[in-house]
């Protein structure tokens, strides 16, 4: 059997839906939502799609029979569900495994997915995509992709999911809005670009951009088949995690949109304090928040809060006194005062 007719011949079957036992806490967003901007489409990812799988279509492995059979024998039996936790194992079936297979045999990615607790670093998602270290220990990688799924019947997926996220984002109790938030916390705190929204009818693949972007891509259908449906699209994110880049900085240390954080591990802080202050500025970071005056320097409102990641508690607001050193007069202000 070669990839073409393995993407073919895998069939994700409808979910029978029994009586529901719902298994999920309810969802809290991971992350405060003032640090997601809008949703933006994620244009040319069928290209790159393509662009991965198609000199590979002819690719011929005996093992894709055997595994195609395998997902099949597992299908008969996972497809009722009735809580989220046995669509998860459906999707890992239907889904993960498929995949698992292209990258091993096409590939040579030696990688998995698996729990959270195994991987990550900070957050609870659903499953967690991974490479081993070297060719023969067991030694895993960090997190190089999430997935978050959700049951189709507790979140149904609007039509346009940008235009309903981008007018919607304001209301926590949407659930749309809820899953979304959560996964890009997940992304955010465990420094990741790349994230899975499964309500396993549906999957959506995210990327973050810049400081607090965060691009969709199209809706990839359990119905669709062969290079345009989901087993294709998680194949290529996987991958492309695997062999490109996962790591994209979190704006927790930054702070929220026209924040400026400073994190003191190359500054050298200056002050008069009491003989029996100790002040530990390696566990702490400065929030410069918005100018109150101008003059020769800057007076800024801010606090100063502890670092992420930190066992240490503190939360103070402060101002500042900013000042354009590059100027030899400021630089002779700033200095007066600081010895003054």
């Amino acid at each position: 059997m070669d990839l073409s007719q393995f993407l073919e011949r895998v069939t994700p079957p409808e979910i029978q839906k029994t009586v529901q036992r719902s298994t999920t806490k309810t969802t809290v967003p991971a992350y405060p939502r003032e640090y997601l901007a809008d949703l933006t489409p994620w244009l040319r990812i069928d290209e790159e799609i393509k662009e991965l799988l198609d000199p590979h279509l002819n690719h011929f492995s005996r093992r894709f029979l055997r595994a195609a059979e395998v997902i099949e024998d597992k299908i008969d039996t996972k497809s009722i569900c009735a809580n989220e936790s046995e669509v998860v194992t459906l999707g890992c079936i239907v889904y993960e495994d498929p995949t698992l297979a292209i990258l091993r045999e096409v590939f040579s990615i030696r990688c998995d997915f698996t729990n959270h607790r195994a991987t990550n670093n900070i957050g609870d998602p659903d499953r967690v995509f991974f490479t081993f270290n070297d060719e023969t220990t067991r030694d895993r990688s960090r997190a190089k992709f999430l997935m978050e799924y959700k049951t189709p019947w507790a979140l149904r997926m609007p039509t346009n999911i940008i235009t309903y996220f981008n007018r919607k984002r304001g209301d926590q109790s949407d659930k749309v809005v809820k899953a979304i938030s959560q996964l890009y916390g997940y992304m955010t705190f465990n420094n990741l670009m790349h994230g899975g929204l499964c309500n396993y009818e549906v999957l959506y693949l995210l990327r973050r951009t810049g400081d607090t972007g965060l691009q969709i891509s199209r809706p990839f259908l359990y119905s669709q088949r062969g290079i345009e449906g989901p087993i294709a699209a998680l194949t290529y994110i996987c991958h492309y995690s695997a062999t490109e880049e996962t790591f994209h900085y979190s704006p927790v240390e930054r702070g929220p949109p026209g924040i400026h954080t400073f994190v003191l591990d190359d500054l050298e802080v200056e002050g008069t304090w009491d003989e029996d202050i100790k002040v530990p500025w390696a566990n702490m970071k400065l929030r410069l928040l918005c100018p109150v005056s101008k003059n020769i320097a800057t007076v800024m409102s801010g606090e100063v809060v502890p670092r992420q990641r930190r066992r240490f508690r503190y939360q103070k607001k402060a101002f500042f006194k900013v000042y354009d050193i590059t100027q030899p007069s400021n630089l002779e202000a700033a200095d007066a005062e600081i010895n003054a």
